[in-house]
């Protein structure tokens, strides 16, 4: 998105990927700037989106694509601490990014695009923590477009199926 020229904030766990991703956008893009935030934790979330509106002098529209996966099925889990991670990362750091740039969103009468999944819309098998994950955002993400809609805050849903990234490499267990 940010290679089709607006300026923008890239945001993640990884500084050296981070790093990369924001030097290869400045090519295309007016500026680009990476800021390192794990979307599990509240204070790097709010941070972050700080950084982001003291960068841009605002917001027009939150990405979020936060997102980790897991490959097992419930009962060959150890415990929950993996489905507990899914959420906090997958729904919760969306909620609370979207909650936090949400008064600067209002401001610019923008936009917040949510990446769900396929899995957001149709179970399988091996994902079942993922998929109440995505399934949880498309509930939130539905109902705040409902809220948001005299606002002037549009909400965007989008499911990819399956894709070539690295959070099928990195999935839990």
């Amino acid at each position: 998105f940010l290679a089709e020229g607006p300026s923008g904030v890239v945001t993640g766990r990884d500084e050296e990927y981070g790093a990369q991703a924001s030097e290869r956008l400045r090519g295309t893009s007016a500026e680009a700037w990476f800021y390192r935030a794990d979307a599990a934790d509240p204070d790097d979330v709010e941070a972050s989106v700080a950084f982001a509106v003291e960068r841009l002098g605002g917001l027009d529209i939150l990405v979020n694509n936060a997102g980790i996966s897991m490959w097992s099925r419930l009962d060959r889990l150890a415990d929950l601490d993996v489905i507990e991670r899914l959420v906090q990362v997958n729904l919760m750091g969306s909620i609370a990014v979207t909650y936090y740039a949400l008064p600067h969103l209002k401001t610019s009468r923008g936009r917040i695009v949510a990446i769900s999944s396929i899995a957001g819309r149709a179970a399988a098998p091996g994902v079942s923590g993922y998929a109440a994950s995505k399934f949880g955002m498309v509930g939130f993400f539905e109902s705040l477009r409902i809220e948001l809609a005299g606002d002037g805050v549009s909400v965007t849903m989008v499911y990819p199926g399956f894709v070539e990234s690295e959070i099928r490499q990195h999935g839990l267990a």
